[in-house]
């Protein structure tokens, strides 16, 4: 059994690179292949299970996990692939060999796979991160977006938590709290929650064995809402279920959800979110709301641009004769819901012919090509 599986995952990972060459580059994914971080992973994983399996493990337990792989990588879902990846090495990080085995670094010849860069996981045991997250002025456990990279800036994040995977970009969201198994070694670990409060950075060592604690609070340096300014973020291809835990990890105030895009004249809005049960538009609580069926219209002519309809009751449905070279078919049914039109970028064709017929209700200035890793001059 402990063979088969090995075998099982090396064969996965060359069907996720033969996935990936052949299918047409995923959104967010620039070079159409498996991400960098999620290769590596995967043979972190696939050392630690040969070790496991010379030192006598019981491999059931990553056997019966590492079945969710397959469909996740043909889906080209590497944040969830990569996420169940992560679960795993933590789970192989904690198993142990039989009281009767003797250990690999008796073994008269140590098995020696390949490992990934910075890492030398041979014959080591791992430690582990036990971090505590609060408002410096409250002591109350807060949410928080948070950095975590090794000495080869390998990116980190604690099994189940809520993950953001990018070329550049790559965060966790932590519920006030967070352990993760870690090899020993130099970490970075920052941790954010939006732009109110200052980011805290913490450097530290961990050992073998060794349980490594940290307490983070953040402190406040200004409260906009007292003086009557909120925030929000209008541009979020998220899972909506997880709306709630990210409205208060970046302390937004508002975050409509573009659980609908349609691209191109051929693409038309679905209306699978129909099933979805409750209020379009959902608080977190007195401060925090987000809504669930808004769209991203993008594509419908060359050079066209997007714009974002925001504060739908419904998902909107279209037929292919009712679109034009611009929006309006869209904008009117969404101004017909008492919903809102943001023309997104102020930069493409499209604004201003919408903006001339009326149909523009706000714009964005510094936009979602703008990051805090520079700007996508490409979009």
């Amino acid at each position: 059994m402990r063979v088969i599986l090995v075998l099982t995952m090396m064969t996965l990972f060359l069907t996720s690179r033969n996935v990936c060459a052949q299918a047409t580059q995923p959104q967010g994914n620039p070079s159409g292949g498996v991400p960098q971080s999620l290769q590596e992973k995967m043979h972190q994983l696939q050392a630690m299970v040969e070790k496991r399996q010379q030192e006598g493990a019981d491999l059931q337990p990553i056997g019966d996990l590492m079945q969710g792989l397959q469909p996740l990588m043909q889906e080209q879902k590497f944040v969830e692939a990569e996420a169940l990846i992560d679960r795993a090495i933590n789970l192989a990080a904690g198993l142990k060999p039989p009281p009767s085995r003797t250990p690999p670094e008796q073994a008269s010849q140590p098995l020696q796979p390949p490992r990934p860069r910075g890492l030398l996981l041979q014959n080591q045991l791992w430690g582990s991160l036990r971090a505590t997250i609060v408002d410096h002025e409250s002591g109350r456990a807060v949410k928080a977006r948070c950095y975590l990279t090794d000495a080869a800036d390998q990116s980190w994040s604690p099994s189940g938590a809520i993950t953001y995977v990018k070329p550049l970009e790559r965060h966790f969201i932590a519920s006030g709290e967070f352990q993760i198994a870690l090899p020993p070694g130099a970490y970075i670990l920052r941790v954010e929650r939006g732009t109110e409060y200052r980011p805290v950075i913490r450097r530290f060592e961990i050992g073998a064995t060794e349980i490594h604690d940290e307490k983070i609070e953040l402190a406040r340096w200004v409260n906009m809402n007292a003086r009557g300014w909120y925030s929000g973020d209008l541009h979020n291809h998220r899972d909506w279920q997880e709306m709630s835990a990210l409205l208060l990890a970046e302390d937004l105030n508002l975050a409509p959800t573009l659980t609908n895009w349609v691209i191109g004249y051929h693409t038309m809005p679905t209306t699978r979110l129909t099933t979805i049960p409750g209020q379009a538009v959902r608080r977190v609580d007195a401060t925090h709301a987000y809504s669930i069926f808004d769209n991203e219209i993008e594509g419908l002519g060359p050079a066209s641009g997007a714009v974002d309809l925001l504060g739908l009751h419904s998902p909107l449905g279209v037929n292919n004769d009712q679109l034009g070279p611009v929006y309006t078919a869209y904008t009117e049914m969404t101004h017909r819901q008492g919903g809102y039109v943001d023309a997104e970028k102020i930069t493409w064709r499209d604004s201003a012919a919408l903006i001339a017929l009326g149909q523009v209700d706000f714009a964005g200035l510094v936009y979602n090509s703008f990051t805090p890793h520079g700007v996508e001059v490409g979009w």
